[in-house]
């Protein structure tokens, strides 16, 4: 089970929820993009698989599966879908594991050296 779905993948695409051409791509992206989220998660001190995502979560995998599939031929626009779902999935790691108003805090979730 991946935190979003192919049809949130579509969406950010502008592929039609009919048009299944793409499908396999697609869910390998959000393979991809929830080991990515898990990744930032553990790497705070969280558990993972989430059983139950809230929506920034499954909207940050969306956009992060998106980034991968577009990272080729559309790096521009790529680099927007990969800062949201950083944003995104790091907002859910500060309010969720650490307690706190991620908007207040400063902190983006992803681990900084």
């Amino acid at each position: 089970m991946t935190y979003a779905d192919v049809d949130m993948v579509k969406q950010r695409l502008r592929i039609g929820t009919t048009d299944t051409s793409r499908d396999s791509q697609i869910n390998a992206a959000l393979d991809y993009a929830d080991a990515y989220a898990d990744s930032i998660i553990e790497a705070n001190g969280g558990s993972t698989p989430i059983s139950s995502p809230p929506k920034r979560l499954k909207e940050g995998v969306a956009d992060i599966a998106a980034y991968f599939l577009y990272r080729s031929d559309k790096p521009d626009v790529a680099t927007l879908f990969k800062e949201s779902g950083d944003m995104l999935i790091g907002n859910y790691v500060v309010e969720t594991l650490y307690g706190g108003d991620a908007r207040r805090s400063g902190r983006s979730g992803v681990l900084e050296e």
